[in-house]
């Protein structure tokens, strides 16, 4: 009985000691669990705070952010504004003004005077060619047009087509179409003139005469022989356009009057400054910031648009000893050129007015003052070369010619779409023809009464209120 109580007693003793190394081993695999939760938990909780900060931080940032870019802050405004005139300052004259419609700020800054003049300097590195197609009758070809049509287009050095993208209509009534100069056009008709922005159509009313006013009003008629020759230009300095009217037929022979209309102003002005000479026909030009006028040989007569003073130059020897003698004047690289061609050559004596800004009545030029450009045009087909108009595109090294053929027994018309154009490089001497695509509704008794290059501008021609 003994032995099987010790046995039973063992028994136990066994069950507990295995009992309690079970309740061991459990013991320690939940200690482990819980230092393993504790440890995740530390975990999360350090991500957590790491998390934090780094949102705290992007928020710090975004609130920098926030009030970097606020628009009331001017060094936001500044550094905005700065990007929009870059890019606003490079697009056409159509687009600008759907452009004023987008917001205030926008409308403010296309119609800023700096923004304008910033344009404007763009806007000459892609001129264009600008063609007035007058009005017509029955009897000229094709259908009658009661309008006149105002044609753009873009022009592409490398000899592809120039291809027409703005056709402007009016019926406005004229006798003379000056420009364009920089994107404007004056109309003058009967001792008055109005002026045109071709991009942006903003026109003036018909300005009239000081002096025809004042004739008026003393009763006196001024007839048609009597009036007024006009001329339009543009100061480079102030960018101001200005007309000038020259009295100096009829009455106003022995003491001619000069008077000038500042675009913007709408007010006529007569100056003190007398006419040298008297101004024989037509032959004028418009160059970098002169009007100029033969006069008598040997001497060109100039007026300077910013200071209103005249001038007078005296003409290269050769054009004085040519036969030919002075055909024509033209516009090369803003200078002016006197042409005289002799068939199949052309010479150019190019003027560089280093006297301009002295204003005095007297000029001292010298053969040094001019250089002769010498244009040899092709051999081939002699007739297409009867009549060359010369068009300078400025700050290029190119000119535009405008060819017509020997007219024959039925008379000299001035049409685009009988004309060839031609780019003439300067430095390479060489020639490349050129289309006008978009203008087939011309018939070919339709007349061209301007063909010119064509910068856009947003120059406004009334005054700001």
């Amino acid at each position: 009985m003994v032995e099987v109580a010790l046995k039973n007693n063992r028994g136990v003793s066994t069950m507990l000691n295995e009992h309690s190394k079970q309740k061991a081993s459990r013991q320690k695999r939940r200690n482990k669990d819980k230092e393993l939760r504790v440890k995740k938990k530390n975990n999360k909780r350090g991500s957590r705070r790491r998390n934090k900060k780094m949102i705290s931080k992007t928020l710090k940032k975004r609130r920098h952010i926030r009030v970097d870019n606020n628009p009331d802050n001017p060094t936001t405004r500044l550094i905005a504004d700065d990007v929009v005139v870059v890019l606003l300052s490079r697009l056409p004259v159509k687009l600008l003004l759907r452009f004023k419609c987008v917001c205030k700020r926008w409308k403010l800054i296309i119609e800023d005077p700096h923004f304008i003049h910033s344009h404007l300097t763009h806007s000459e590195t892609r001129p264009g060619l600008f063609v007035l197609l007058p009005k017509s009758t029955s009897w000229e070809g094709g259908c009658a047009r009661d309008y006149e049509s105002f044609i753009s287009a873009d022009l592409h050095f490398s000899g592809r087509a120039a291809n027409v993208h703005t056709i402007w209509k009016t019926k406005l009534s004229y006798r003379q179409i000056l420009g364009p100069i920089t994107g404007l056009v004056c109309f003058v008709d009967s001792c008055a003139v109005q002026i045109h922005n071709v991009s942006t159509m903003e026109s003036t009313p018909w300005i009239k005469s000081k002096v025809r006013m004042n004739l008026e009003k003393d009763g006196c008629i001024v007839n048609i022989l009597e009036e007024p020759t006009c001329y339009f230009g543009f100061d480079p300095t102030t960018k101001k356009h200005k007309a000038i009217f020259v009295w100096c037929r009829g009455k106003f022979r022995n003491f001619p009057v000069c008077e000038v209309l500042t675009v913007g102003n709408n007010t006529w002005r007569i100056i003190d400054e007398a006419l040298p000479y008297s101004i024989l026909g037509n032959i004028t030009q418009y160059a970098n910031g002169s009007i100029y006028w033969l006069i008598q040989r040997p001497w060109v007569m100039a007026f300077d648009i910013g200071s209103e003073k005249f001038r007078v130059i005296r003409a290269p020897k050769f054009t004085v000893e040519n036969e030919l003698g002075f055909q024509r004047f033209s516009e090369v690289d803003g200078c002016l050129a006197i042409v005289c061609q002799d068939e199949q050559i052309v010479n150019m004596w190019i003027l560089h007015d280093h006297n301009k800004e002295n204003g005095s009545s007297t000029s001292s030029s010298s053969e040094k003052d001019w250089t002769q450009l010498t244009i040899t045009l092709p051999s081939n087909n002699r007739e297409d070369w009867w009549f060359v108009y010369f068009y300078s595109v400025a700050g290029t090294d190119q000119i535009i010619l405008e060819t017509y053929r020997d007219p024959g027994p039925f008379g000299f018309r001035r049409n685009a779409k009988l004309a060839k154009f031609y780019f003439y490089d300067l430095k390479q001497k060489t020639f490349k023809k050129f289309e006008v695509d978009g203008i087939s509704f011309f018939s070919e008794y339709s007349r061209t009464e301007c063909v010119s290059t064509f910068v856009e501008s947003l120059l406004p021609v009334q005054k700001k209120l």
